[in-house]
């Protein structure tokens, strides 16, 4: 793999940069840009588990770290890596493509009742993301509905959890229309149970005025500041989901959310924003 690597960078000329995604690329090729005098940037977007914490690779990775530079996507995010002994570590937010959510709001549906709250999550349905805790904090709030759009190896014990007599809770592998999807709904949570680099559905929800509840260790909540623009609660507790989202029930709770949370994802959160941080790490390495 080392050669096929090194043939493929021999084919570019005059390279200033090179942006590398893969693990293998950064312990394989990093040397050989760097004898090349390119400027290496890793971009680490997973969440931080064993497969790094655990890795074989993690003293070269350090070693390799302080000759390049490291982007990852929130602060949370740059602390487990300096913890790790990464060097040169940057957070850049990730950016919302708010053109991908053009499309006209639906025409608004009576539900036949003002106090019900409709709850959705976006979300891979794996243990990390903490869904099953969700469903088990919705369970016990008879006034709301949850929508859950995502797959996974999960799936089948989410919906054992679910249960076949709920049928305020539902799971969709996908949806023709995120941006209706993320409108139709009174609020959207992201209950990651660990590390979780950012939570771009939680910044996309924002930016269309939907209030949005978090775990502590989604990296958006960084950037976030709890009952002003998100509510923000412990991860791995089904109790603390439960009670935000009863906080979610006070329509004016929403209002003030919504409204404060569209403005920060627009301010901190643009593709603008986004774009003109990789340009300053560039010009600046």
């Amino acid at each position: 793999m080392r050669q096929q690597l090194e043939q493929m960078l021999e084919q570019f000329h005059d390279l200033d940069a090179i942006f590398m995604l893969s693990l293998s690329e950064k312990i394989l090729l990093t040397p050989l840009a760097l004898q090349k005098r390119i400027r290496v940037f890793w971009v680490e977007h997973d969440r931080v588990g064993v497969w790094l914490t655990k890795n074989p690779w993690l003293a070269t990775l350090r070693e390799l770290s302080g000759s390049v530079k490291t982007i990852v996507v929130s602060d949370l995010s740059k602390k487990m890596y300096e913890e790790l002994g990464f060097k040169n570590v940057v957070a850049i937010p990730n950016g919302i493509d708010r053109t991908r959510f053009q499309s006209p709001p639906p025409v608004a549906q009576s539900t036949g009742s003002p106090l019900r709250l409709h709850v959705g999550s976006v979300s891979r349905l794996t243990p990390d993301k903490g869904v099953d805790l969700l469903i088990q904090a919705v369970k016990d709030i008879p006034q709301v509905d949850l929508t859950i759009i995502g797959s996974g190896r999960e799936e089948g014990y989410l919906r054992t959890v679910i249960g076949s007599d709920d049928d305020r809770i539902r799971i969709f592998p996908k949806t023709p229309d995120l941006g209706a999807f993320y409108r139709s709904l009174d609020a959207l949570v992201l209950p990651s149970r660990e590390h979780d680099p950012f939570g771009l559905v939680a910044a996309e929800a924002m930016s269309l005025g939907i209030p949005v509840m978090v775990t502590e260790v989604c990296g958006i909540a960084g950037y976030l500041h709890d009952g002003e623009d998100a509510l923000i609660v412990r991860a791995d507790d089904v109790m603390a989901l439960k009670q935000g989202i009863e906080r979610m029930l006070d329509p004016q709770i929403r209002e003030h959310l919504a409204r404060a949370g569209k403005e920060t994802a627009i301010h901190k959160f643009s593709l603008s924003s986004m774009v003109d941080a990789y340009e300053d790490v560039l010009r600046n390495a």
